[in-house]
């Protein structure tokens, strides 16, 4: 078999997949449909799009009832879970921090303005929503408006969502990338264990499984503690899990949840797995039970 790949431009990132199959035509044809799919679900997702379902919800106001797409009411299901799950260090409510200090391509470029106001945005300045998931609507019931940003789950879903896509045309052997923070495997290259992947001098092979990084290698400080309105120091942290749309969230959490959480909770027989940088030059600490390591990078 040969590996095909295919790229597109969407949620102000690259997306990437590669394809095991001996038939490349097909393969390109399963790859645009995937793109349909991608571009579908950033109208209902994105944060800068005032049409969207995300920007909807912000505007909304006192009393006012709207109803919502499937890939919205999938998206923001999970992300309230995951708020749960982490005891808020994952908070979709938080796009009024991220208008402060990101610019539109999703860079921290305006944190010094930010950190040079002394503004603080805690919870007690978000509002409250409603939300009907059977019915697909949501509420406003706060004087405060609600700003949800659900850009560290979003690239993750639409892989969920293009994964299943990819295994309905029967071409189950792929590598997805959402700008290359967030990744999903599904079934190995022909003769091969898994996909390679790296974490910082490590790779390991994975197949069934996402990866999702968090850092600030890249943007920047833009990860901020939801519930002290401070930024994150934690230098990187990544999260193996069986959803990308978890191990994007989970990743974005891990660089604030402290130790205790992940030494509490992950032990040998944990489907979610943890990695964390505390500076530049630490030493990885891992949670769980990681994938076989293919070899350490010198």
């Amino acid at each position: 078999m040969k590996s095909h790949r295919f790229e597109h431009q969407a949620m102000a990132t690259v997306f990437e997949i590669w394809i095991d199959s001996d038939d490349g035509v097909y393969a390109k044809q399963a790859a645009l449909e995937a793109w349909r799919l991608v571009d579908e679900i950033e109208s209902e997702l994105s944060f800068y799009r005032e049409e969207s379902d995300i920007s909807r919800i912000n505007a909304m106001r006192l009393g006012e009832s709207i109803f919502i797409g499937e890939h919205a009411r999938r998206s923001l299901s999970l992300s309230l879970q995951l708020c749960q799950e982490t005891e808020g260090a994952f908070d979709p409510n938080v796009g009024h921090s991220m208008k402060v200090i990101k610019d539109e391509k999703g860079n921290a470029s305006r944190w010094s303005e930010w950190f040079a106001s002394k503004k603080k945005l805690t919870a007690e300045s978000k509002g409250i929503l409603i939300f009907d998931e059977a019915n697909r609507s949501v509420e406003l019931a706060s004087d405060l408006p609600v700003s949800f940003d659900l850009g560290a789950i979003g690239k993750g879903y639409a892989l969920d969502r293009v994964a299943l896509l990819l295994k309905v045309w029967d071409l189950p052997r792929f590598l997805l990338s959402g700008g290359g923070s967030s990744l999903l495997a599904g079934a190995p290259p022909e003769g091969k264990m898994g996909w390679e992947v790296s974490l910082g001098k490590k790779e390991y092979e994975i197949s069934e499984r996402s990866l999702g990084a968090s850092g600030i290698p890249i943007k920047g400080i833009h990860i901020i503690d939801p519930q002290k309105g401070m930024p994150t120091t934690r230098f990187r942290a990544w999260t193996f899990a069986k959803s990308a749309a978890r191990s994007d969230a989970l990743s974005t959490a891990a660089m604030l949840l402290p130790l205790k959480w992940f030494q509490d909770r992950l032990d040998s027989s944990s489907e979610e797995l943890f990695c964390i940088q505390e500076t530049e030059q630490s030493e990885l600490l891992c949670f769980g039970a990681f994938p076989n390591e293919k070899r350490t990078v010198d």
